[in-house]
């Protein structure tokens, strides 16, 4: 519940005066005494993945500590991948995993990194995935260190790995996984195309290009692509 939302029905409910920062800081206690308070859960992350790695056998449940400027142990990451998934992932899927992440919206202001497979449906199968502290170039190193142990992918000959155009990502793949056919993916080479291209005609086109199966169907697609940017 939104701020605002909260004063329009304390006062007409309780027929009470209050500002946005008193529902603000209610709100902030409310939510404490229903989830916790975020600095105290992280004392208990290593219970956590004791408790999973002993219910799930052979599942990886990793946390990554920092120095602070006290010297003092503070959060840096935790990594999970569950053994059924990482069963599932080597027995089932397809060698190709597209790799992500994406903001936390919360007090803390954290990442989530994820690795996602496609299985025999052709449908997206999670297989790890971590939160970090940030998104650097560490951070993204680290957990495409751990997926590739726990796959066992070595040099990474075989698989096709997907990722956006974020230079951590870029890095941690060619290091890591030397020999992975490495791709960018396709809507964030669009959008970032969008910023100069516009239109629908670029959008189709683009699209086109992206889907070709065949090395003829591509360079027909791209032609045309050639021939709207000049103007032809």
């Amino acid at each position: 519940m939104k701020p605002r939302v909260f004063k329009t029905i304390v006062d007409q409910e309780r027929n009470c005066n209050v500002n946005i920062k008193m529902c603000q800081a209610a709100r902030k206690k409310a939510i404490a005494q229903i989830v916790g308070d975020y600095k105290e859960q992280f004392h208990i992350l290593y219970d956590c993945c004791l408790e999973l790695t002993s219910k799930n056998p052979n599942s990886i449940a990793v946390v990554s500590t920092k120095k602070n400027a006290n010297d003092q142990d503070e959060f840096a990451g935790v990594y999970i991948c569950l053994s059924p998934l990482k069963r599932g992932c080597l027995e089932g899927c397809q060698l190709v995993l597209s790799l992500d992440g994406c903001f936390i919206k919360d007090p803390w202001k954290g990442k989530i990194l994820v690795a996602i497979g496609r299985d025999g449906n052709n449908q997206m199968y999670p297989v790890a995935w971590a939160v970090c502290d940030r998104e650097n170039s560490v951070c993204q190193a680290w957990f495409v260190s751990l997926l590739v142990t726990d796959l066992q992918m070595q040099d990474g000959c075989g698989w096709c790995v997907i990722s956006d155009q974020h230079k951590g990502l870029v890095d941690a793949v060619k290091a890591y996984l030397p020999l992975a056919e490495h791709r960018l993916c396709a809507r964030h080479v669009y959008a970032n195309l969008r910023k100069t291209y516009k239109g629908m005609q670029f959008r189709k086109l683009f699209w086109a290009i992206a889907k070709s199966t065949t090395e003829v169907e591509f360079e027909k697609n791209m032609q045309l692509m050639k021939d709207v940017d000049s103007g032809a």
